[in-house]
């Protein structure tokens, strides 16, 4: 019975989330979210992650060199955290890149999920991705045809069926069509002019890319309760200047933010020592849409963790530095795909 009870669950889940708004349309509205200090749950990030099937890899390891005992109890600051052990190992290889991109646009993230079911690659004209005016997407993951409902407008891409999402934001285009074994592609045009046309043209140019995949040692220590791990990847202006960072959501839009940065952050914030230790807080929505943040200096690099939940509050400082104090972060592989355009 509870077999059964499990496979219909899973098939609900796999239904709901094929037939829910592509990822990269929620990202594309929560940019703009930060931008007006409003909140955007993460339900359908949280459905993908856990009901697709595995594309990209992603290991989950016991213990291992990033090993380190979870906080055993909350502190009494405001901000209930939950234990985690999980010690990740971000698979970053994404098998296709597309052979046209607009004039001025270079690749500075990629990221992929925790059930390693969905990948995205993003150039954009500066390093800076999360406040960007313009920026272009590609996505994979793997879906049962008979599980997604295609609607909006239909375009030929090479061959296949394309079409546009009847949810994209105004002035943006989103284009999805599916490749081959299954794989279901993505394109997320933001900002620039003309989205539609610029969308159809990269993906007619998407091909295979095989290259090395590359891993990124990260894992969350302790995180607020109810928060789960969504997303982990590598950003920066240049291979010299790479950061790995980590994602967490909750179903009710509250978010954790974790990066390892090669310069401090414009908004340091009041320098205090919290458990011993010397941090930079700042409580009160800044540029980034954080309503709270806490650095912690590592020596040449800058460890921030920034956390999305509502109207500030101050007593969240000891959780957001036990936050800082057990996550992990291990060396960042050499990353030459950023600050590159494909050739």
């Amino acid at each position: 019975m509870t077999h059964e009870f499990e496979a219909l669950l899973r098939e609900c889940l796999a239904r709901q989330a094929a037939r829910a708004p592509h990822r990269a349309f929620l990202i594309a509205a929560l940019r703009r979210r930060r931008t007006a200090r409003m909140w955007l749950p993460l339900v359908v990030a949280v459905v993908i992650a856990l009901a697709l099937t595995v594309v990209v890899s992603v290991e989950f390891r016991a213990g291992g060199e990033l090993g380190v005992p979870p906080a055993r109890r909350p502190p009494d600051d405001g901000l209930p955290l939950a234990a985690e052990s999980i010690s990740d190992h971000w698979d970053l290889r994404v098998p296709v890149e597309p052979r046209w991109l607009p004039s001025g646009l270079v690749e500075h993230q990629r990221m992929v999920n925790t059930g390693g079911t969905m990948a995205t690659r993003f150039w954009t004209p500066g390093p800076v991705v999360d406040e960007a005016a313009q920026w272009v997407s590609l996505s994979l993951l793997r879906l049962d045809a008979e599980d997604l409902l295609f609607t909006g407008d239909q375009v030929d891409i090479r061959g296949s069926s394309g079409r546009f999402s009847p949810y994209a934001l105004p002035g943006d285009a989103v284009l999805t069509w599916w490749g081959a074994l299954g794989f279901r592609f993505t394109v997320t045009v933001h900002g620039l002019p003309n989205g539609r046309e610029v969308a159809t043209q990269i993906a007619r140019s998407v091909e295979s890319a095989p290259g090395e995949g590359m891993r990124l040692a990260a894992r969350f220590g302790a995180i607020p309760a109810g928060m789960t791990p969504t997303y982990g990847g590598i950003r920066g202006a240049s291979p010299g200047e790479a950061g790995g960072f980590l994602r967490a959501g909750a179903p009710d839009g509250r978010e954790l933010h974790a990066e390892v940065l090669p310069v401090a952050p414009a908004e340091l914030g009041v320098e205090l020592t919290v458990r011993g230790r010397e941090v930079w807080f700042r409580s009160g929505v800044g540029a980034d849409g954080a309503s709270e943040q806490v650095v912690v200096d590592l020596g040449g690099r800058w460890l921030v963790v920034r956390y999305f939940g509502g109207e500030p509050d101050a007593g969240r400082l000891t959780g957001l530095a036990q936050v800082a104090e057990t996550v992990r972060f291990g060396p960042v592989p050499f990353s030459p795909w950023l600050g590159t355009r494909p050739e």
